[in-house]
């Protein structure tokens, strides 16, 4: 029976606006038309430091810089979701071929990660070391799409809906499922076709969707038959008469502005929403923000605004997201534990700090991830110092765990020993009792014989853990990961 993709035991649909870039623009009042500065409901102040999207979103601020706080804060998940698309579509070239690491393929097709990412073979930031990427990102305007899927027999397996905005909608696999999924079906919210019966129906108002494979790898020797399973993913374009064909060559998509600084990201937040179908919420905000983003397509900033002030904007928004990314969810151990993984309805400053480590996460009951940037004593994690994770059993999960290191900039981390995560996979962590040696996490090997040595960097990092499959009291917080202990120096 056809199911229509939405979060899981949610029985709502979308209510949504549809935004041309043209049209936004157009309509937009330039800087000398909208209220100025000076009549705004209170005058310029520094949102630096700022932690509530009351604070950051306040009604009565109109001014260039805290438009452009907002605009950072609202907009870089629609933002770095684009660049994600980019990157792996490659609309320039979308037929080129990609590294063995990167499952990238032009619109409409699958790509897939051939080898697990480690610190040569890169995969965006913050990748897995523990499963293959089998990637597609859909243009939903030149379906509908139908997805077919092998039998994955006893391996765990999931495709997660992933959207413009950075949420996760749904997550489809061995949870679900079991071993074979039913066929996908994959079309625009203005399909007025028919749906096919026994297909899982999955339906969005934006341009752009993305289904996001996860096959998990058991060790190295399994590579050819994870390569074989992902050989067999399919991808048809569905006819009215019911028939399949192939796809087609790749739509064209806008030109994606380049640039790093506040007006770049600006004109590529304009564009991003150009093929987004708002919520309500997120379309007001757009309304807001559009004298902005017009001003930005400008070559120079208009008389009425300082661009060193969109510039500050930008910075405090970005250090905004990385504070707030430190610290979300449940504080325990120098562990962030988010529990509603990427359902984070209008709260902006949430959605901008999962993005910023954790951009299309899957949906909760599919996996938890944990993130650390510090220690138990609230200090930044730093591969200076040592650190011991101590488990007093192995994570309640039902397909697998991992504890992954990532330098500062998301990238693993290249040491002796090759080692970039640990889990229920990694054959030296549990002893023949079934009880799990200690952790050490440093630069240096331990001294100690008895615990793993996960290598750090000299400098800063990050860990994250995966708990694909957690039981309820990992879902409820009942159970919490074990605290980072800073180890004395000797």
């Amino acid at each position: 029976m056809a199911a229509a993709c939405r979060p899981e035991g949610e029985a709502m649909m979308r209510k949504v606006t549809l935004l041309t870039l043209a049209g936004l623009l157009l309509a937009a009042p330039s800087f000398a038309s909208a209220p100025a500065s000076g009549n705004c409901g209170r005058p310029p102040q520094s949102l630096a430091g700022a932690t509530t999207n009351e604070a950051i979103f306040a009604k009565d601020a109109c001014d260039p810089y805290s438009l452009a706080v907002m605009a950072y804060i609202w907009g870089k998940p629609f933002v770095d979701s684009a660049k994600i698309r980019v990157f792996f579509t490659k609309p320039d070239d979308p037929l080129a071929s990609r590294p063995p690491s990167v499952a990238g393929a032009a619109l409409n097709r699958f790509g897939h990660g051939r080898v697990l990412a480690d610190p040569v073979n890169k995969s965006g930031v913050g990748p897995n070391n523990d499963t293959l990427y089998s990637n597609a990102t859909f243009d939903l305007q030149s379906g509908p799409f139908v997805v077919t899927t092998p039998n994955f027999g006893d391996r765990y397996y999931t495709f997660s809906v992933a959207h413009p905005d950075s949420s996760t909608s749904a997550s489809y696999g061995s949870r679900t499922h079991g071993p074979k999924l039913p066929q996908l079906f994959l079309h625009a919210a203005d399909y007025q076709g028919p749906i096919p019966v026994g297909m899982i129906e999955i339906s969005s108002g934006d341009r752009y969707l993305h289904l996001w494979g996860r096959t998990l790898i058991r060790s190295a020797d399994d590579l050819p038959k994870v390569h074989a399973l992902q050989d067999a993913i399919t991808v048809q374009r569905y006819r009215a008469d019911g028939t399949l064909e192939p796809v087609g060559d790749p739509p064209v998509q806008r030109q994606w502005p380049a640039g790093n600084d506040g007006r770049a990201f600006l004109r590529q937040l304009a564009v991003a929403i150009a093929d987004m179908d708002l919520s309500p919420q997120d379309h007001a905000m757009a309304l807001r923000l559009a004298p902005l983003l017009k001003a930005a397509q400008a070559d120079q900033w208009p008389a009425e605004i300082r661009g060193r002030a969109i510039e500050q904007g930008m910075i405090d928004g970005e250090e905004i997201a990385t504070h707030a990314a430190q610290g979300f969810g449940i504080l325990t151990g120098g562990w962030s534990v988010n529990l509603s993984g990427p359902r984070f309805g209008t709260d902006w400053l949430l959605r901008a700090a999962i993005a910023k480590d954790q951009i299309f996460v899957t949906v909760p009951e599919e996996a938890i991830y944990p993130i650390a940037r510090t220690s138990a004593d609230g200090v930044p994690l730093d591969g200076h110092s040592r650190y011991r994770i101590h488990f007093d059993a192995p994570p309640p999960v039902r397909y697998f765990w991992s504890i992954t290191l990532y330098d500062d900039s998301g990238t693993m981390v290249a040491n002796p020993v090759d080692r970039y995560s640990v889990g229920n996979r990694t054959p030296e962590l549990a002893r023949a009792d079934g009880t799990l040696r200690d952790i050490v996490i440093s630069s240096g090997r331990p001294r100690d014989a008895g615990a793993l040595w996960l290598p750090a960097p000299e400098s800063k990092f990050y860990l994250m853990m995966r708990l694909y499959g957690p039981d309820d009291s990992i879902q409820t917080g009942q159970w919490l990961p074990p605290a980072i202990v800073k180890q004395p120096t000797s």
